[in-house]
């Protein structure tokens, strides 16, 4: 419960956006629960994390997002090397004139 309360004005814009991502999935792990989790959506959480974070975090959320078993999307611009690392499916989004074009890409 602390750990939820937590005040987040004195930590830097990183480290703030790791407790959102953290508190999302302590709220998806709580409602999963409940029988609630089916979608999960990461929109840009991750811009902000160096690699090193990154390297550190998206293992321990992959982890425990496969416990609950929930559809996941992460929408990124940044650390695309890492996300791929434990993606099921990757869509990359392209604007071409004034139509958006999605294409689904390899997973490697």
């Amino acid at each position: 419960k602390e750990f939820m309360e937590l005040q987040c004005s004195h930590i830097n814009s990183a480290d703030r956006q790791m407790l959102v991502a953290l508190q999302i999935l302590y709220f998806a792990i709580k409602e999963q629960e409940e029988g609630k989790t089916k979608l999960i959506i990461f929109d840009e959480i991750f811009g902000n994390l160096s690699i090193e974070r990154t390297q550190k975090v998206i293992p321990f959320m992959a982890s425990e997002l496969a416990k609950i078993g929930a559809c996941t999307i992460i929408v990124s611009h940044s650390h695309k090397e890492e996300i791929k690392l434990y993606a099921s499916t990757i869509w990359e989004m392209k604007k071409q004139e004034s139509e958006v074009i999605i294409e689904e890409k390899p997973v490697y």
